[in-house]
């Protein structure tokens, strides 16, 4: 089975989300969905959603791997993007 590690990004802060899905359309619609409601479970990430708005996200896929592989490589890429330490991620 194939998994997903993608990315929030803030375009104006530059600070990211890092996450794992093994459905792409179906995580983007749920995070999507929560900042609107103001009810993300990421108070983080919900906090910059409200001040900046919308339009200033996006989302991107930044690796298809295998599932077994999904949580060392999103670990990797919280790292590569310091997001644990400058973005939205609350652990690693």
């Amino acid at each position: 089975m194939v998994g997903y590690i993608y990315r929030i990004t803030n375009i104006i802060t530059h600070q990211n989300y890092i996450g794992q899905t093994i459905d792409i359309n179906r995580r983007k619609r749920k995070h999507f969905s929560t900042l609107r409601s103001n009810t993300h479970d990421n108070p983080k990430l919900q906090a910059s959603w409200n001040k900046y708005g919308e339009d200033t996200f996006s989302f991107s896929i930044i690796e298809q791997c295998s599932c077994d592989k999904l949580d060392n490589r999103e670990i990797y890429w919280i790292n590569y993007y310091s997001s644990y330490i400058d973005g939205y991620n609350l652990d690693l």
